[in-house]
C-alpha cells in the first residue's frame, strides 16, 4: 500500500488531490488483488484508475499552459 501521508506535495493544491485520488485507486487495485478474487470488481478497479489518469493528464496540461510551463 502507497501512505497518501508521504506523497510529497506540488504547489497547486487541485493537484495534491489528484494525486491523493489516485493513490486511494492504486490501493483499493492492491486490495483487490491480494483479498478479494473477484475479477469483475478488480477489472472496474483497473479502468477506473485508467479513466482517472487519463483526466489527470488532461487537466495537467491545461494547468501547465495556463501558467507558460
Amino acid at each position: 500500500m502507497i501512505d497518501i501521508n508521504k506523497l510529497p506535495q506540488v504547489a497547486y493544491p487541485q493537484m495534491n488531490t489528484v494525486h491523493a485520488e489516485e493513490v486511494e485507486l492504486i490501493n483499493e487495485i492492491e486490495h483487490l488483488l491480494n483479498e478479494s478474487g473477484d475479477f469483475t470488481l478488480l477489472s472496474n478497479a483497473i479502468d477506473g484508475l485508467f479513466e482517472h489518469t487519463l483526466e489527470h493528464f488532461r487537466n495537467e496540461e491545461i494547468l501547465m499552459k495556463e501558467v507558460n510551463f
